[in-house]
């Protein structure tokens, strides 16, 4: 008994010496400062970047690291025509975190990618590309093309305008503040937007879609597949706007807005439902994928622009108050 608790004592103690290792390593820092270019690649393996948009003439890199050990991780810059490119190069194997921060000309072109690490971007008007495997990706007050995606990590967007396409696995998509042509797809996680307007196309598969203060200046498309869809309009729609949930409830929140265009309605027979506050100029059925469906249509005013809320076994719900 006395052995054996001895050797518990002892691997306890190698344990707590190789964690007091990695913890005395201490944190190198390099800093360098380059020409502006018209693009900046940056490729890590586990380091987070931040990339801030300034009105400089330069760009200017730090990199702050802590690995054991050390010698295991290099970071590697090199220029090349009109292109920076940032590498972090693992050899064997380490331990430890890095911390890109770089700051760019605001008209800098960005590109991203990394297995585990995140990025962080503001102030940048310019194309942006990020692919990450599990990092999250934040942008804020940007303008440009941005062609963001993530296979399980979130992403969160904050006063960003421009053309916008995000695509997650299974990741959450948060947005405030958007527009222009704003395209959010999230395979098993959520979207939730609080202030758009533009040409906005928001989906999830098994997650949900909740949507606040839209303002729609081209069509609007808000789906789910197993999840709920919620749509609060800031003013009343302008063009043509579509809800769907195969099994969840979708609803249209106008507010108090006026109700003018054509609304249908569409729930399958017995098992869904259509909530709406006006009356029906047209119901009939129809036969889709071997189920039975309904149909309600009321034109308010003028038949467009043309909205239509969808429901298989959930609820399709128009409010106004």
């Amino acid at each position: 008994m006395v052995v054996r608790k001895t050797v518990v004592l002892l691997t306890a103690l190698m344990v707590l010496l190789a964690m007091a290792g990695v913890q005395a390593e201490p944190e190198k820092v390099i800093s360098k400062s380059f020409p502006k270019k018209e693009m900046v690649r940056i490729k890590t393996v586990s380091g987070n970047c931040t990339v801030i948009g300034d009105d400089v003439d330069e760009i200017h890199v730090e990199v702050a690291y802590r690995m054991s050990p050390q010698k295991a991780y290099e970071p590697r810059f090199r220029e090349r025509d009109d292109v920076l490119t940032l590498t972090e190069v693992i050899h064997g194997s380490c331990s430890g975190d890095a911390e890109w921060t770089v700051t760019v000309p605001r008209k800098t072109e960005l590109r991203f990618s990394s297995a585990s690490g995140g990025m962080d971007v503001s102030n940048v008007e310019a194309e942006i590309s990020v692919e990450t495997a599990s990092g999250g990706i934040e942008v804020g007050d940007c303008k440009g093309h941005l062609d963001l995606s993530s296979a399980s990590g979130g992403v969160r967007l904050n006063q960003v305008s421009g053309r916008i396409d995000v695509k997650v696995a299974s990741g959450s998509i948060r947005g405030r503040d958007l527009s222009g042509e704003v395209t959010l797809q999230s395979a098993s996680g959520s979207v939730r937007v609080d202030n758009a307007r533009g040409e906005l196309q928001f989906s999830s598969a098994s997650g949900s879609v909740d949507a606040s203060g839209i303002v729609l200046e081209e069509v609007g498309t808000f789906e789910a597949a197993s999840g709920n869809v919620y749509v609060e309009l800031a003013e009343s729609a302008q063009h043509d706007l579509h809800l769907s949930s195969a099994s969840g409830r979708a609803v249209l929140d106008y507010g108090d807005n006026p109700l003018v265009g054509q609304f249908s309605f569409v729930a399958k027979v017995r098992k869904g439902r259509i909530d709406a506050p006006m009356d029906f100029d047209d119901e009939d059925e129809f036969s889709k994928w071997g189920d039975r469906y309904v149909r309600k249509v009321a034109v308010v005013d003028k038949p467009s622009p043309e909205i239509s809320i969808e429901t298989a076994s959930g609820r399709a719900r128009l409010v106004k108050k």
